[in-house]
């Protein structure tokens, strides 16, 4: 019984190889149709929706710092058996591996199959106003009527720092599986002119779907699954004169207890984070967070040091130390709007050294991170 249907295949096959590059055109059997249904679906924890929420755990939360994907055949195999999403400031990664069987009509009975990876991954250029979106399909697997479904991908971008509104690939099954088609890149540029705010911010927001119809029923079927978001600034308080990142990433800063050159200050910040009610000021309940928003408001931060070095200078545990070759450390820092005359703080004097040291690399953090005026971050202290 299959023989003749192969047979039928080889020919259809051959003359839509014919045809070239046009989009598919299918449903030629008038009056029949049917559905995809997605087996197994993909968990939504691991399907990236409109609030960018793509990891399934803490500990995915951790890998995904450790080592984030850093370009597409990384991103591609960082999927496991549902898939894979992660973002930083500069790489966003989503993998997913469809699987869909086609229905027809309203028998039970399954008679195509279509199977692959789908990746999206976009780079955001940290000294220009460009982000690079590549999407892949490759692993294809086509069983039965699936050999003459089209598929594909759609990326949408919205927002003023689009060049263009909508990418296609969408073609022939059978070319992907066979390796004809496999990854696509696109680029969005964008100026400085009619940006927002002194930093002439503009956004985009990138969205991948995954484009997939039959033989059997001409009209493809949709499935939005990640959205990425950039934003693009010209921050002259930023080195170089523009760039752009994935602002649903919360840039981390971090310091180690054991780094010798900053000890005394990562050891205050995780007291100060971790057991607020141990350092001074002594408050009770004290609650200090580990998620800051930068300041270059002068006055505040003018204020946060004044308050911080009050009470380094008058509370009554310091008057007794030696304070031979040290500094006042505060904790938020003074560049942020949780700072010292805003809420609750912890000082402490630590090595002067070590303290300026401290401080420096806080200011390579924001211009590497591109944290601009009242950006979040965090704050993370490893032993």
């Amino acid at each position: 019984m299959r023989r003749p249907r192969v047979a039928l295949l080889v020919l259809a096959i051959a003359s839509l190889l014919v045809i070239g590059s046009a989009a598919p055109s299918f449903g030629q059997e008038k009056g029949r149709g049917g559905t995809w249904v997605e087996t197994p679906p993909v968990p939504a924890s691991l399907r990236q929706g409109a609030n960018n929420t793509a990891v399934a755990s803490d500990a995915l939360t951790a890998a995904v710092v450790a080592a984030a994907p850093t370009d597409v055949n990384s991103c591609a195999a960082a999927a496991n058996a549902s898939g894979f999403n992660s973002t930083t400031p500069y790489y966003t990664c989503s993998s997913w591996k469809p699987s869909y069987l086609w229905r027809e009509g309203n028998s039970s009975g399954i008679i195509g199959e279509v199977r692959g990876r789908l990746t999206f991954f976009t780079v955001a250029d940290r000294l220009s106003r460009k982000v690079t979106i590549t999407t892949m399909i490759d692993q294809v697997v086509l069983v039965g009527t699936g050999d003459r479904a089209g598929m594909g991908t759609i990326v949408e971008c919205s927002g003023t720092a689009c060049s263009w509104a909508s990418q296609n690939t969408w073609d022939f099954a059978f070319k992907w599986a066979a390796g004809t088609l496999r990854s696509f890149t696109y680029t969005i540029t964008n100026t400085s002119s009619a940006g927002t705010g002194v930093e002439l911010k503009k956004y985009a927001t990138l969205k991948g779907s995954y484009k997939i119809n039959s033989e059997l029923n001409p009209t493809p079927m949709v499935v939005a699954w990640a959205n990425h978001y950039a934003r693009c600034d010209s921050a002259t308080y930023i080195s170089g004169t523009g760039g752009c990142v994935h602002y649903s990433a919360i840039p981390v800063f971090t310091l180690s207890v054991s780094d010798s050159s900053v000890t005394q200050a990562a050891d205050h910040y995780r007291d100060a984070i971790e057991q607020p009610s141990t350092t001074i000021p002594l408050v009770p309940g004290k609650v200090i967070p580990s998620e800051l928003n930068r300041t270059r408001n002068q006055t505040i931060i003018d204020a946060n040091r004044a308050a911080a070095r009050r009470t380094c200078n008058t509370d009554p545990a310091f008057q007794n130390i030696d304070k031979t070759g040290k500094s006042c450390d505060e904790y938020p820092f003074a560049s942020t709007l949780e700072g010292a005359s805003r809420g609750p703080y912890s000082v402490r004097w630590i090595n002067a050294t070590q303290n300026t040291t401290a401080g420096n690399r806080l200011a390579t953090f924001y211009n590497y991170n591109r944290v601009l005026d009242a950006d979040n971050f965090l704050v993370a202290i490893s032993d």
